[in-house]
């Protein structure tokens, strides 16, 4: 890991702060036991250490845990959610 990320439920973000840079996953709840995952950021000093799969992976540890599903607007989710084998997860159209 590259560094501590942290869920702020309020601003519905999961964010890395690293030195002067701030990654963020942010989602919007739906209601329903359903959130839609709608972007993902990487400053691009960051970019290509894994910082991005890093909040995706504690996204799904709190959709796990919730027992919520996911809309994915966010397209390097959706990708990060196919290599992985997580479709279960995906809100049904």
């Amino acid at each position: 890991m590259v560094g501590a990320v942290i869920h702020d439920t309020d601003k519905h973000q999961f964010t890395i702060d690293i030195g002067d840079y701030c990654a963020y996953l942010a989602y919007s709840d739906m209601g329903y036991k359903v959130i839609d995952i709608y972007t993902t950021y990487v400053p691009e000093a960051l970019r290509g250490q894994n910082i991005a799969a890093e909040l995706v992976a504690a996204a799904i540890d709190f959709v796990k845990q919730n027992n919520l599903k996911i809309i994915t607007t966010c397209s390097y989710v959706e990708r990060y959610i196919e290599r992985k084998g997580l479709q279960a997860l995906v809100q049904e159209a």
